[in-house]
């Protein structure tokens, strides 16, 4: 790991150091609610206050109305056999497996955020394996849900990403996604059609709030 590391042109006592200081904002959502979406607002809306976390995966570029995700600005797009050298490695804070793809959020991302908070974008699974790696961190955690089954299929049919399978995989789980958010201690909120901004600062208000009420209870162990 530590050769590993060095290649990179990162020190160890670096990393460790950048991860006990960063703030973590994780948003979970079940596939199709939007919280892309709603993490680019939130980037639009404080981006002196928030760094997104770009995330590693195995699953192909995909594109939609013409666009085509950027490696390195929508996802970092790596083979199975690089992602899992890189593992090994131990270069990434968690890793999951979703749909037939691996999903994992680099140390190095985390480094990068210059003292604002860090948002991961990810699903329960990642979430769980963030909190169990990093007990006790400051770690704020939000899920999104949408405002009804129908509205939340239709998402699902209109991102055109999926086959008919995994359309149906995804929304079968949505129940259970948001129970175990839930169970983190995730603050639920809804994200409305059309609504986006709406639904961004409220997760900014959330957070705020959170921090404030950590500061308080800080000052009060001083």
């Amino acid at each position: 790991m530590l050769q590993r590391l060095n290649q990179l042109g990162l020190n160890p006592e670096q990393i460790l150091e950048g991860l006990i200081r960063t703030t973590l904002l994780l948003v979970m959502a079940p596939s199709g609610v939007g919280k892309g979406s709603v993490i680019k607002s939130i980037l639009a809306l404080a981006p002196e206050s928030f760094y997104l976390s770009v995330s590693a995966t195995t699953r192909a570029p995909r594109s939609k109305n013409g666009i085509t995700e950027v490696k390195g600005e929508h996802y970092h797009f790596m083979s199975i056999e690089e992602f899992k050298e890189r593992e090994e490695a131990g270069e990434f804070t968690e890793t999951a497996q979703f749909g037939g793809n691996w999903y994992g959020t680099l140390k190095s991302e985390l480094l990068k955020a210059d003292g604002r908070i860090v948002i991961n974008e990810l699903e329960v699974q990642g979430a769980e394996k963030t909190m169990s790696h990093f007990p006790g961190r400051k770690i704020i955690l939000v899920v999104l849900f949408p405002p009804d089954e129908a509205v939340h299929l239709q998402r699902l049919e209109g991102r055109g990403t999926e086959n008919k399978e995994q359309l149906l995989d995804r929304f079968a789980s949505r129940y259970d996604e948001l129970c175990r958010g839930l169970a983190l201690g995730a603050e639920p909120i809804c994200n409305q059609t059309g609504q986006t901004e709406v639904t961004a600062k409220k997760v900014i208000d959330y957070t705020t709030a959170y921090l404030q009420v950590l500061c308080e209870s800080d000052k009060r162990k001083i």
